[in-house]
């Protein structure tokens, strides 16, 4: 009866590290099946912002997502919208698999994956380089179709 008592609390205990992982990592397994999660920038406008009444992103990166979802087969997902910028919580929970829109240095980079800067703007009087990175999550697949179609 003990054997089959183990049994059981082992099953149960897999299940729960399974479930775990998956709530935990939701980008890492989804991008694989064609989701692609992204932590936008709330406050970045026209480049990236969100919008109260559309309660969407809006500007230049929802819209060149769009257009990599037309050549690829993954469809672009910002999670948990908001006009709060989580994008720095997101990346160290391994949570996304794109870092849309963020200013240099506001990232730590060992969570990141090939930055590139994407644009210059100016924030309160000052010149910041705007970038955009795959996080350490993302699959190389994701990492060589994205950079492929934007190439």
């Amino acid at each position: 009866m003990s054997g089959s008592i183990r049994l059981t609390k082992g099953i149960v205990i897999l299940i729960c590290v399974i479930m775990f992982s998956v709530l935990l990592c939701p980008g890492s397994l989804l991008a694989s099946e064609g989701t692609v999660y992204v932590a936008g920038n709330p406050d970045l406008y026209p480049v990236e912002y969100y919008d109260s009444e559309t309660e969407q992103y809006a500007g230049l990166m929802p819209a060149l997502y769009r257009m990599l979802s037309e050549k690829t087969e993954y469809t672009f997902q910002y999670l948990h919208p908001g006009d709060t910028n989580e994008q720095e919580r997101m990346t160290k929970n391994g949570q996304v698999d794109i870092v849309s829109a963020y200013l240099e240095g506001e990232i730590d980079a060992q969570y990141l994956k090939m930055p590139q800067h994407i644009s210059r703007i100016t924030v309160d009087g000052e010149e910041r380089d705007v970038c955009i990175a795959f996080s350490e999550i993302a699959s190389e697949e994701l990492i060589e179709k994205v950079s492929s179609a934007l190439s």
